[in-house]
């Protein structure tokens, strides 16, 4: 059966938006220091296309009109800009709203947990945290100019996990673990070879063999006044983080956290498929019927559809799986 591409957009609740003047909506969502985006474009052939404020609250619907809408995401409006030329006016969007963007500089105490608390009552956002990371201080993690968002991300970076606003929610996990904020797997996904539109595998193997080299971490001893360095992994390339933490055990996770993320970039898969709402960040998948030589287990890290009049498109960038 052939599928007819069909969205819904409304602006601070409102669903009167002017469909027939949509040229292409583009959403991304991504694991990592990157929040989701959302990008329109829209006919503005007569000039009088009304615009929305900036910050106002946008929400993207995708799917087709003989199988239903899924909601995409909520996002925040960014940027209006005009391309004079082809008549067309563009939204950036972005999950993360402008206050969470202001810079700040304060001295945060508690744990990971106490911010995002902090965090989901100053912006509205419901928290969540994969319990395991509850528990991480941020006693001696000073926020200098930075912003809120920034700041969590930063911090969840040194101990493996990613910290994104996600539809009204802020959520902190673990990453590229294929788990949700509970801990529970989330469901696999299934990927025939016949469904494809084009893919590429990519190995970067490191000298020594292997896929992580090895990561050091320095930390300071306040008692004794001594430098200590610890280390993850083994062989080339060989990667001294800058930062000097607090304690051992800080210096071993975010050690641990920057030998995982260097490992699962150096094997990657991407694709494109017809349009898939189903297909989102932090995603099993299992490939079927591809060259046997590309291994049949990823993570989604990078889903990016792309919706115009005539054809919806997903594109997915995956990384290591845990397969050898």
């Amino acid at each position: 059966m052939e599928l007819t591409p069909d969205f819904s957009i409304s602006i601070n609740g409102s669903s009167n938006f002017p469909k027939e003047r949509v040229i292409l909506i583009r959403t991304t969502d991504e694991t990592g220091i990157v929040s989701d985006s959302c990008e329109i474009e829209l006919d503005d052939f007569d000039a009088a296309l009304q615009f929305p404020n900036t910050e106002a609250k946008v929400v993207v619907s995708l799917g087709y009109k003989e199988t239903g809408l899924t909601k995409i995401g909520t996002y925040f409006v960014r940027e209006i800009s005009i391309d004079g030329a082809r008549h067309v006016v563009r939204l950036q969007c972005n999950a993360a709203s402008k206050a969470m963007r202001s810079q700040k500089t304060k001295t945060n105490e508690g744990t990971i947990e106490d911010k995002i608390q902090e965090m989901g009552t100053e912006f509205d956002f419901d928290p969540e945290i994969s319990d395991d990371l509850k528990g991480v201080d941020l006693t001696d993690h000073l926020q200098f100019a930075e912003s809120d968002m920034n700041y969590m991300t930063r911090m969840s970076q040194k101990v493996g996990a990613v910290a994104k606003p996600v539809n009204g929610h802020l959520v902190v996990a673990n990453e590229g673990l294929g788990k949700s904020v509970s801990g529970q797997s989330l469901p696999i996904k299934y990927l025939d070879a016949s469904e494809v539109a084009t893919y590429s595998c990519n190995f970067k193997e490191t000298e020594s063999g292997g896929f992580g080299g090895t990561v050091y971490a320095n930390w300071y001893e306040k008692e004794t006044g001594e430098y200590h360095l610890e280390k993850v992994g083994n062989g080339d390339p060989e990667t001294e983080l800058q930062e000097i933490f607090a304690t051992k055990e800080q210096a071993i996770s975010a050690a641990q956290a920057k030998f995982k993320r260097t490992a699962k970039s150096n094997k990657t898969f991407r694709f494109s498929i017809a349009g898939r709402t189903d297909f989102f960040a932090e995603s099993p998948l299992i490939l079927r019927g591809f060259n046997p030589k590309i291994p049949t287990r990823w993570i989604m890290n990078r889903v990016e559809h792309s919706l115009s009049a005539n054809e919806f498109t997903t594109s997915v960038d995956c990384c290591n799986g845990g397969e050898k």
